[in-house]
């Protein structure tokens, strides 16, 4: 081949490279089908989330590969973190999460609760770890819980949520205690409900 001589395409092959172009990985047919059949000039393939990668483009034919052209930069966004879980007490909630998987480390995770099943979202905060307290609930109430990873290369992954139910305050004590039988061997009693 020389000059700008070039023959058809039959199919593509997609390069990519996470460490800045220092070495390349090719997508194959036995893997994830990334050797395209026909003329197509759009393909999607899975990568890891929240990373840097270069992503080069070659045509082929049956007389060979030609030139990658040149390259782009792509940032993917980070994945969603997984097991959001709530322990609570009367009034607080401390809200567990664990980093989501095949991603870079986020640069941190905004987290909020809704007492209305996510119609609007309270107390949102934005913490480096994966646990995270909101304090002032109201006591026996429902609450989801949601967490949003944040890319260290910018945007937001997918939320993920979690329910839980803050306890009820313990009941007062009854009143109007007083002895309605006695015996020898028993004894019954009365009193009434504490108030709520």
């Amino acid at each position: 081949m020389s000059g700008s001589a070039s023959g058809p395409v039959d199919s593509y092959k997609i390069q990519y490279s996470s460490n800045n172009g220092s070495s390349w990985s090719t997508y194959d047919t036995g893997n994830i089908g990334t050797w395209i059949s026909g003329a197509s000039t759009s393909h999607s393939f899975p990568a890891d989330g929240n990373r840097i990668y270069l992503v080069r483009v070659a045509g082929s034919n049956n007389g060979g590969t030609g030139p990658y052209s040149g390259s782009m930069e792509i940032t993917t966004m980070p994945r969603a973190p997984g097991n959001v879980r709530a322990t609570t007490t009367t009034t607080t909630a401390t809200v567990t999460w664990s980093a989501p998987p095949n991603t870079g480390t986020p640069s941190g995770y905004e987290v909020a609760y809704s007492s209305n099943g996510g119609v609007s979202w309270s107390g949102t905060s934005t913490v480096t770890g994966t646990q995270q307290t909101f304090t002032g609930l109201s006591a026996d109430t429902p609450y989801t819980f949601r967490v949003v990873a944040i890319g260290i290369y910018g945007g937001l992954s997918s939320p993920a949520t979690g329910v839980g139910r803050t306890l009820p305050y313990p009941p007062n004590p009854p009143t109007n205690l007083s002895v309605t039988d006695r015996t020898s061997s028993s004894m019954s009693l009365a009193f009434s409900a504490p108030a709520v």
